[in-house]
């Protein structure tokens, strides 16, 4: 009977529950917002190289002409001199910067969505970030295509001989690769390393997000600005070289230190030269220091 009771009191008592032992309730993944600017970042890029391809073939009518367009200057640039025509490769350069300075950007987009915290509020900052400094390039992209559409005008009056126009883009190389050396890239580029060293913390708001994808573009289009323009007055225009110079301007980004862009400077400047005295020959240059 003594047992009998014992279980019976036993199975009258109230169940105590080790809560230390039951899985946590899990709220919103804080990895939510890396993974909503990882998201845009990659989904914009990719659509701004797909809309180049397409492009590509849609000028050629068929798909041989992507091949063409890796090799061919004009592959992505035809067309005349009106405001269609500027609308038109409106649209290529804002593809083109999409393409190019988004991957460039994917850090600084990380690291800003990495401190957001929780919440559908943090993973719209998260994807205003990189849609901001998109915008910003879009702005940019406008002279851009005023300048390429400028250039074609000029040329179009006038019949530039090969030589002339390889002396151009070697000297537009050139150029570019020097502004590599400048005090004010290194000012750009460090900003563009170090992006959130001037934001405040605890402002995590749609915009303080506003505010830091335009102060970052600000510093991109320091940092990258004359490589783009040097790729309408070098003839760059083509998806391969827009793929060498997207590649240059991540590694320099994601670099640690300044001598990997004073390193792609160098190669530009020598390119540049390169380029202008295959086109005119050793001749000039030696009757120059031989007087």
């Amino acid at each position: 009977m003594r047992s009998a009771d014992r279980v019976s009191a036993r199975d009258n008592e109230p169940m105590s529950l080790d809560v230390a032992s039951l899985p946590a309730k899990r709220g919103p993944s804080m990895d939510a917002p890396v993974i909503a600017a990882v998201c845009a970042v990659v989904l914009l890029a990719l659509g701004g190289w797909g809309a180049l391809a397409l492009e590509a073939v849609r000028a050629g009518e068929g798909p041989d002409a992507l091949w063409a367009a890796l090799c061919t200057a004009s592959g992505l640039t035809g067309g005349g001199f009106g405001f269609r025509d500027l609308a038109a490769k409106l649209g290529i350069w804002i593809a083109m910067t999409a393409a190019m300075m988004l991957p460039a950007a994917s850090s600084a987009a990380v690291a800003h969505a990495a401190r957001l915290g929780r919440g559908a509020q943090a993973v719209a900052s998260a994807m205003l970030m990189p849609l901001v400094h998109l915008a910003v390039w879009s702005v940019i992209a406008v002279g851009l295509a005023a300048l390429q559409l400028g250039v074609e005008r000029i040329l179009s009056f006038a019949v530039l001989p090969d030589r002339a126009a390889a002396v151009i883009g070697g000297a537009a190389i050139g150029f570019a690769g020097l502004y590599q050396f400048t005090p004010f890239k290194d000012r750009c580029l460090a900003a563009c390393r170090v992006p959130l060293g001037g934001f405040e913390a605890g402002r995590s708001g749609l915009g303080a997000s506003a505010r830091l994808g335009f102060r970052y573009a600000l510093s991109c289009v320091g940092c990258c600005g004359p490589m783009m323009a040097m790729m309408v007055l070098a003839g760059a225009m083509n998806i391969l070289w827009m793929a060498v110079f997207a590649v240059l301007m991540t590694v320099e980004r994601f670099a640690g230190t300044a001598l990997v862009a004073r390193i792609i400077g160098a190669a530009m400047v020598a390119a540049g030269a390169a380029l202008s005295v295959s086109a005119v020959g050793l001749a000039p240059f030696v009757a120059v220091f031989t007087r």
